[in-house]
């Protein structure tokens, strides 16, 4: 199977993962859908079906597994990633995969925001005009620092991978914004009236 899935994860994809895996902290902002870390199985499978419309069932599925694979860092006992998402108000709103999925996602963000190294915030729509709206959805990678004595041939490497992916680091400063709220008891209501 893994000779005829070669290829079916795009080679950024594959870099972002691996880099994702070695981080120590998420921060990300999400315009338009509801994280890969933070998606249910049927809302992954509905995005990645759309996104890959030349994929077979099998390579759709092996992408979906390997999204749900990456999530068991939010959950694990050691070490769990710390993980930041401020969503755009109108990720709750867009029905994705229909009213059952969507209302299984929303109960999934409400349940993830149990988890004490999770945190999940809502930008309203009332906040008016935001500087997320340029940026569009972004991610912060932190990384646990790099240990004294670390053999300069590797620091190379580390440098030279940061430079490749530039558009993910650390370094940059999230602004505060008055208008975060965390996800209320509104959307929990939204999430169950959606069901019935």
């Amino acid at each position: 199977m893994v000779a005829l899935l070669r290829g079916v994860i795009p080679g950024r994809y594959s870099i972002y993962t691996g880099m994702e895996s070695a981080a120590a902290s998420i921060t990300t902002y999400e315009s338009e859908l509801v994280t890969g870390l933070c998606q249910t199985e049927p809302y992954a499978r509905t995005i990645i079906a759309s996104s890959y419309l030349n994929r077979t069932d099998e390579e759709i599925e092996y992408l979906v597994r390997v999204r749900m694979e990456r999530q068991a860092r939010l959950t694990r006992s050691v070490s769990p990633l710390a993980f930041h998402l401020i969503l755009n108000e109108a990720v709750l709103h867009r029905p994705v995969g229909g009213t059952t999925v969507m209302a299984d996602q929303l109960r999934h963000l409400i349940e993830l925001c149990d988890l004490p190294n999770v945190t999940i915030r809502v930008l309203p729509f009332s906040a008016g005009f935001h500087q997320g709206i340029l940026a569009r959805s972004f991610v912060i990678l932190g990384f646990p620092p790099i240990p004294t004595g670390t053999p300069p041939n590797r620091l190379r490497s580390i440098w030279k991978h940061s430079l490749e992916t530039s558009m993910l680091t650390d370094s940059m400063n999230v602004p505060t914004t008055k208008g975060l709220s965390t996800i209320s008891a509104q959307q929990h209501q939204a999430s169950t009236t959606a069901e019935t």
